[in-house]
């Protein structure tokens, strides 16, 4: 029979992350926040609720395995066709400006603390990294400029599996039983070229497997099952392998034309907030608040060193980008949160060091979570402040996102952009993308129900949303999506309107709606459109008061370069041109 307290430990520590990820998606404040809160509020040194010993050994298994598929995620994410169009300054920070961080890092540990110099190098190697999972939720919250913008995206995209498998080495380096510095560089070269092969055949081998004829359900969990044995196998031939081959095969499969690759990456999603929110809480539980004491002030001044001497020196020794101002390279120097990854390989470290004897082992897991919890709460709370000082935030925000690149979707999109207003299509159809980019429209090719979509698409300079396909349902979901970026007076959707409903579609009916909820079918139009029965073009206001307005859809007016989203022809009468569709 389980025991009573570990499932109380188990159930606890499920419902609390999940709590949290809650209430952080609502207030819109990064859940790492709150899972580190909540892990030491409700650990053993407070609440006693959830206690990880009695987890055993199962809590570095889970640790271990859940690196595995976070890092495994990152490779998918890392998509080799973007990496070059990544700008000089990304590449400085990832390389040259990694190296200052962690040599930085080291110093300041060693010289304030007085770690042993084994333990400073591996602690600069823990906080190399940023990662997506801390940066995305900041720049959707902070509209800063596009080129600040890019650079931090990127560097935390990048950094994450460079800095973890810089970290794994160097624990490698310094847990090697060779007797020679010679052995130890050999099995160190050893394990990064044995982690790349396998990861490689594995990544090739999941590509494959996707293509057999299975439910996308089994399929998907297929992938993730061979993620695990593939972690297995290169541990158990190599040890310290492992990551490496999850991180590689990862990549390779990010970017081949894998089957289905979006919805592996949807499931992944899911799996990997479940996994970080229980990861996050048993971690932090498992600190001792009398290890946080002993480090004291000593440990907050290491981490304000990082954030006010070693984050700038990187900054400006990586960045030498023309058009990225003295006052954006401050904000950049102020903006470097570190996250899941850096806790997960720190908690790793620490159960690692202490079966080779190292004393100093929680004092390292210990400091990582403290440069977590202060870079997080601190950067994450004055960022826009901050941004708005130094003129750094993105004032612009007449652009509009499209969801449909149907004909009605383009032309709509071309005749705004002939108007002078910034626009974008979103389509999960590459072919559609791919006809909107021939019209001269740009276009964003992915899934508006995956967060991970709205993650890398670029919305600095966007404000409004208008769905618009022929799908209802989609629409309102989208609509739903896109509450968590747009305000909701700034979301709009096109409410499909068949022939066969009860109050089919006239032409009359759409002119007087005021709440552009226009209500039409769209495939319709589209064929309208495309046999030339129909066209979308700007008129002057003067055409209200002309006859063939009952011919005539009002989309919405342009003043003053901005969109009225409106088709009340008396709020309509002050715009400079009027976006209409006419039958011909």
């Amino acid at each position: 029979m389980i025991d009573q307290n570990l499932l109380i430990t188990i159930v606890s520590t499920i419902v609390i992350g999940v709590s949290a990820q809650m209430i952080a998606e609502r207030t819109k404040i990064p859940s790492i926040i709150f899972l580190l809160g909540a892990g030491v509020i409700f650990g053993p040194d407070v609440l006693n609720l959830i206690n990880p010993s009695l987890l055993g050994s199962a809590l570095f298994v889970l640790t271990t395995l859940s690196v595995a598929i976070i890092l495994f995620e990152g490779g998918l994410t890392l998509d080799i066709r973007n990496v070059r169009h990544v700008s000089a300054s990304v590449i400085n920070l990832i390389t040259f400006g990694a190296i200052i961080t962690w040599v930085g890092a080291a110093v300041v540990s060693w010289a304030i603390l007085g770690f042993s110099w084994k333990i400073a190098i591996l602690f600069g190697s823990l906080v190399i990294v940023t990662g997506p999972t801390v940066i995305g939720p900041l720049l959707r919250a902070v509209k800063i400029t596009r080129g600040i913008r890019t650079i931090l995206k990127w560097e935390g995209i990048l950094i994450d599996p460079v800095g973890a498998i810089i970290a794994i080495l160097t624990l490698g380096f310094f847990i090697s039983e060779e007797p020679s510095l010679g052995g130890t560089i050999a099995g160190l070269g050893g394990r990064i070229i044995f982690g790349t092969l396998i990861g490689f055949m594995f990544g090739l081998f999941m590509n494959k497997l996707m293509r057999i004829k299975m439910s996308e359900s089994v399929s998907t969990l297929s992938i993730f099952a061979v993620v695990f044995l593939m972690y297995g196998v290169s541990e158990l031939i190599l040890k310290e392998s492992g990551i490496m081959s999850v991180t590689i095969a990862g990549i390779v499969m990010g970017n081949l034309k894998v089957p289905n690759l979006n919805i592996v990456k949807g499931f992944k999603e899911k799996l990997t907030i479940l996994l970080v929110s229980v990861l996050f809480v048993l971690l932090a539980a498992n600190l001792r608040i009398s290890e946080i004491d002993f480090l004291g002030w000593d440990g907050v001044f290491v981490v304000l060193c990082l954030m006010f001497i070693v984050r700038p020196l990187n900054i400006f020794a990586s960045v030498h980008e023309k058009n990225i101002s003295f006052k954006e390279k401050l904000f950049l120097s102020w903006i470097a949160p570190r996250g899941i990854i850096a806790a997960a390989v720190a908690s790793l470290f620490a159960f690692t060091l202490e079966q080779h004897g190292f004393k100093e082992a929680s004092h390292l897991a210990t400091l990582t979570f403290m440069t977590i919890a202060i870079t997080v709460v601190l950067q994450g709370l004055t960022a826009k402040p901050l941004a708005k000082f130094l003129g750094v935030l993105q004032t612009g925000t007449s652009g509009i996102v499209i969801l449909g690149g149907n004909n009605l979707g383009v032309a709509i999109a071309r005749e705004l952009s002939n108007n002078g207003i910034p626009v974008m299509i979103l389509d999960s159809n590459r072919l559609n993308c791919l006809a909107a980019e021939r019209e001269g429209i740009f276009a964003f090719c992915g899934n508006v129900l995956n967060d991970q979509v709205w993650d890398d698409m670029d919305l600095t300079n966007f404000g409004s949303f208008i769905a618009a396909t022929s799908n209802n349902e989609l629409n309102s979901l989208a609509a739903l999506q896109a509450a968590q970026i747009f305000a909701k007076n700034k979301i709009y959707q096109i409410r499909n309107s068949y022939e066969n409903e009860k109050h089919p579609f006239t032409l009359d009916m759409i002119a007087g709606n005021q709440n552009y909820n226009l209500s039409l079918d769209v495939m319709g139009i589209s064929s309208s459109l495309q046999y030339g029965n129909s066209i979308i073009e700007s008129v002057k206001p003067d055409w209200l008061n002309k006859e063939q307005t009952e011919k005539s859809i009002i989309l919405f007016g342009i003043e003053k370069g901005k969109v009225l989203f409106s088709t009340d022809l008396k709020k309509l009468s002050s715009a400079d041109n009027i976006i209409r569709i006419y039958n011909t």
